[in-house]
């Protein structure tokens, strides 16, 4: 959607646009620099300090939200349906059938 390459479970961030990340299963650490306006990451939080509890300067606001959130998106659990979404028969063989056995029946053992 956005077009951008995503850079995955980063470790160290050294400029706007370029970060570390590990590879070789944490083996080692590779620089990546991205040239995509719009940065997609994800973070690896244990390789950053934890932020202090008190003594930050950010502000808070509260704003309204724009429309009716339940109209269209419903946890899956409020939705009733008439139907099952799953076919009327499994491709799966039965477990119980003759067929579904290892030895034929048509054999007997000697």
């Amino acid at each position: 959607m956005l077009d951008v390459a995503a850079i995955s479970d980063i470790t160290g961030v050294v400029s706007a646009d370029t970060f570390e990340r590990p590879i070789y299963a944490g083996n080692a650490i590779a620089t990546v620099k991205s040239a995509d306006p719009i940065k997609v990451v994800t973070v690896r939080t244990t390789a950053f300090e934890a932020a202090a509890a008190t003594g930050g300067s950010a502000t808070v606001e509260s704003i309204a939200g724009t429309g009716d959130a339940g109209s269209r998106w419903t946890p899956a659990s409020c939705r009733t349906t008439t139907r099952s979404a799953r076919p009327a028969r499994s491709w799966r063989p039965s477990c119980t059938s003759p067929s579904a056995s290892p030895v034929p029946s048509s054999t007997s053992p000697a």
